[in-house]
Formats: C-alpha cells, sequence, structure tokens
C-alpha cells in the first residue's frame, strides 16, 4: 500500500488555507495545518475537514511563520513522523495598505515579514528534504496583485512582487532536483483576508489623499462583497498537487477577468491602462490631474 502524501499548508485556520486542507485531506493527503494560535482553532479546524471526510490525518501545529526556528521544528517534525514532506503551501498572509506616504515604516516591514520573509522561511526549512528526495511542489498563494500594481494597497502589492520573484529565482534552482515552485495568483474571491486587512486601509487626518483613499476602499469593497467563492481556487490548487512533477507551470492566474487584466496590463500602452483602472476605481485621473 502506497504511503499517504504530506501537504504541510500555513496560514490554514480559515480562506484558501482551510478549505484546501479539507479538500487535500479528502483526496486522502496526511494535512500538517499550521496557525498561530493552534490551540484556539484546533478543534474548529478538524470539526471543518471531519465535514469533508472522517478518515484523514490532520495535525493543527502552531506556527508563526515570521519564526524561523518554528519552521524548521515543524519540518522536522513532518520528517520524524512521515519520512518527507511532499507539498507545502505557503498561504499566510494579509493585506496591509494606505497611500505611501501615510503607512508607517513598521508597517511595511510587518508585511514583508509575514508575506515575504515568512515564506522564505518556510520554504527554507522544507527544501533540503524536498532535494534529497527529489520531489515535491512548493505552492506559493500570491495574488494578482504580485502582477500589476493597485493604488493604496502599496505594502500588499510590493510583498507580492517580492513573493513572485523569489518564486521565479527558486524554481529555477528546484528544477533540477525534480522539485516544482507554482505561483497561484487569484483576482478577488470572497475570504476574510480584507475584512481582516482592510481595517487598516486609511489615511490620517491630516493626510492630502482621503479622496483617493475613500475611492480605494470603496472600489475594493465592492469587489469583495461581489466576489466569487473561494471554491475554484482550492480546487485548482489540488489539481496542481495532484499533477505529476514536472508538468506543473510557474504561474497559474485565477478569477473573473484576472487574464483579461493581465494581457491588458501587458499589451497597452501604461498611460491607456493607467486610465482604465482609474475609472474602474471610479476617478476620472486626467481631471483630477488638473485639479478639476
Amino acid at each position: 500500500m502506497a504511503q499517504a502524501k504530506t501537504a504541510w499548508i500555513t496560514g490554514a485556520a480559515s480562506g484558501f488555507g482551510l478549505l484546501t486542507a479539507a479538500k487535500l485531506a479528502q483526496s486522502g493527503y496526511v494535512i500538517v495545518a499550521t496557525t498561530r494560535q493552534a490551540d484556539a482553532r484546533r478543534e474548529q479546524i478538524i470539526q471543518f475537514i471531519s465535514h469533508y471526510t472522517q478518515e484523514a490525518t490532520v495535525h493543527v501545529w502552531e506556527l508563526d511563520v515570521r519564526h524561523e526556528e518554528q519552521a524548521q521544528l515543524i519540518a522536522q517534525q513532518i520528517i520524524d513522523l512521515y519520512g518527507k514532506i511532499d507539498i507545502v503551501i505557503n498561504n499566510a498572509g494579509y493585506a496591509a495598505g494606505g497611500y505611501a506616504e501615510d503607512v508607517p515604516m513598521q508597517v511595511w516591514r510587518d508585511q514583508f515579514d509575514t508575506n515575504v520573509f515568512g515564506a522564505v522561511q518556510v520554504t527554507k526549512a522544507a527544501i533540503p528534504y524536498m532535494r534529497k528526495a527529489r520531489s515535491g511542489c512548493i505552492i506559493q498563494i500570491s495574488s494578482i496583485s504580485g502582477r500589476m500594481g493597485f493604488p493604496g494597497l502599496g505594502p500588499y502589492v510590493a510583498s507580492k512582487f517580492a513573493l513572485e520573484g523569489f518564486s521565479e529565482a527558486l524554481r529555477l534552482e528546484m528544477s533540477p532536483y525534480g522539485v516544482d515552485v507554482v505561483l497561484v495568483e487569484p483576482g478577488s474571491y470572497r475570504t476574510n483576508i480584507w475584512d481582516r486587512s482592510l481595517a487598516q486601509l486609511h489615511a490620517p487626518d491630516d493626510s492630502p489623499n482621503h479622496y483617493y483613499v475613500d475611492k480605494v476602499l470603496a472600489s475594493i469593497q465592492h469587489n469583495g462583497a461581489t466576489a466569487p467563492l473561494p471554491d475554484p481556487v482550492v480546487n485548482l490548487i489540488v489539481r496542481i498537487a495532484h499533477t505529476a512533477g514536472g508538468k506543473r507551470k510557474l504561474r497559474y492566474p485565477i478569477g473573473k477577468g484576472a487574464r483579461t487584466v493581465l494581457l491588458s496590463r501587458m499589451l497597452l500602452p501604461w498611460k491607456a491602462f493607467e486610465r482604465m483602472l482609474w475609472k474602474v476605481i471610479g476617478v476620472d485621473i486626467r481631471r483630477n490631474r488638473h485639479g478639476s
């Protein structure tokens, strides 16, 4: 009988992470679900997964991805129990925003510490075991924001661009060892990332950017309220996990209009794309530029 495959999922208490844990458990994976609040969330995570399957082996372990030693310990624990790490899904992250001049430097640092350095630390913890096994897949949950900017989301966008660059370089490094690195790039989906995070998207009382921040916030809230459920993204992640090694692509954009937007970003002159984006937000940038 073949040994069950293992999947280590960060940020597994909600959203894409929790749904992915349930779907992979349903298909026979041993699940290592990590979250910063394991004791508080353990029962909730296990109960949620049990709605999909009663047969799963699920470990809910504490991990703050900002702490390198914790990531190393989790990797070693998986190896001690199962001898291998088949899939790593770097899902832990959040969104910070605001206009660049209004966002304190500590907010920028915190955003990168989780979204970028956290993913790097988890990845580094798993790589030696995957390299020795000459198999495995590292799935980075990026965003369409890793391919194009959006006003008012500078810290989040910058962190996702950094994750994309890291993953592209890492894919080249790991390819000779039979380890795939994949970027999943969702557009807007109905998860709680925006509810949790966009409370930070505001301008100080004396900021000159209130008008634009309010427009951006309204656009994001509208997109979040009308976004589809996250199931297509989760199904894509599961499909990538099941795909044979060496046949996985680097990038998987997904979501309503995601490919169209990225194609427009590539083909249109920047000025035209810029006007189109502001129009979607509800601002005539040409009029506003001249103060009218």
